[in-house]
């Protein structure tokens, strides 16, 4: 079965248990891990070079992330190109979920964390949640991340799960770290569509904001393995903006902690 964009472009041709898409010109297979779990090593070197360093030391994530590739690989997203490098993956867990927003997890770390205490309740999930998409510099703004949204959706479809939902971490917002998470997902272009690209292309796919999240994703450490995360220095208690962090951490020099909460939003596709 083909399928086409606006430009009449061939876009996926579907094999049997496997994707070839074609992009600029160029040949991707698209599978999850439980088809190839020989590429699990290769999705965590990407993950590792995605994110700001602070962002990897995530209690949650340190906790669960082998299990989560482990018990849940049929929901992992990966896509390498003709040379088997992988290029890109989208991780996504299953949760038990009745629609309200109001029973929402409280973000990134309680959705992941809910998920996997539940796991052997897994065939009981109505739901999945997006955990994030990694993809390599060298392939990016080619449409990559679009193709995995669309791979999670139809992971959702294939499992009769009732709703697709992500906990979105706006790209630009590091750039207005000042600026109230709630006040952020209000901003848009003249177009009308929303301000931050991510946000967008989640929009674009017909995804809608339901919520803001204060607390996403909650990252502790002393000071001193604050100021190795960061590369900076922090001689007294106070709040601080780093690179790569949506709002500014918070420091305690009396106590040697220092915490980060990431704001996201939350969003549903399905």
């Amino acid at each position: 079965m083909l399928k086409y964009n606006r430009n009449g472009k061939i876009m996926y041709v579907i094999k049997e248990e496997e994707e070839t898409a074609e992009l600029e010109q160029q040949k991707y297979q698209i599978f999850t891990l439980d088809k190839r779990p020989d590429f699990i090593e290769q999705t965590y070197e990407l993950n590792q070079t995605a994110w700001p360093e602070f962002m990897l030391h995530d209690k949650i994530a340190d906790t669960y992330w082998e299990e989560l590739i482990a018990d849940f690989s049929r929901f992992q997203v990966c896509v390498c190109d003709r040379d088997e490098k992988v290029i890109a993956v989208g991780n996504t867990i299953p949760f038990i979920w009745d629609g309200r927003i109001e029973s929402l997890p409280a973000g990134w770390d309680r959705v992941f964390e809910y998920g996997m205490q539940a796991r052997e309740k897994s065939s009981s999930a109505t739901a999945l949640s997006a955990l994030g998409i990694a993809v390599h510099p060298a392939y990016r703004n080619q449409g990559i991340s679009n193709m995995l949204l669309r791979e999670m959706r139809k992971l959702v479809e294939n499992n009769q799960f009732q709703a697709f939902v992500a906990p979105v971490r706006p790209i630009l917002k590091s750039k207005y770290p000042l600026t109230p998470i709630e006040n952020y997902i209000l901003w848009h272009r003249e177009d009308n569509a929303p301000f931050d690209p991510w946000i967008r292309l989640h929009w674009k796919l017909g995804a809608k904001i339901l919520c803001p999240i204060q607390k996403s994703m909650v990252i502790k450490g002393t000071v001193n393995e604050w100021e190795e995360w960061t590369n900076m220095r922090f001689p007294e208690t106070g709040q601080y903006i780093v690179p790569g962090a949506l709002q500014p951490i918070k420091i305690d020099v009396e106590k040697n902690f220092g915490i980060y909460e990431d704001p996201n939003i939350w969003m549903r596709h399905i």
